[in-house]
């Protein structure tokens, strides 16, 4: 269903650290004062460009699945695994 799909791409977009770091740097970094209008179109604009940001990524996994082969999916998802490793690792300890 449509409506579940979108529903999922707005709870990865509110709980995804990134989103919610810029929406607060945008947000507080700026003289402007925002009204419950403007911050409602941020707030959307924001989801929008989470959810063809997140459409854009599975599309391309969706892509690259179809022409590697098996070992070399193994071998994207053990580095992308070691990659995330390293990056959490390297978070707590900075």
């Amino acid at each position: 269903h449509p409506a579940r799909l979108l529903t999922g791409y707005m709870g990865l977009t509110m709980v995804n650290p990134l989103t919610i770091v810029a929406f607060l740097a945008v947000t507080t970094s700026t003289r402007v004062e925002f009204t419950a209008v403007t911050l409602a179109v941020f707030a959307l604009a924001v989801f929008v460009v989470s959810l063809l940001w997140h459409a854009g990524l599975v599309g391309g996994g969706a892509a690259l699945g179809r022409v590697l082969s098996p070992s070399a999916q193994r071998i994207t998802a053990v580095v992308g695994g070691l990659a995330i490793a390293a990056l959490g690792i390297h978070s707590l300890v900075a």
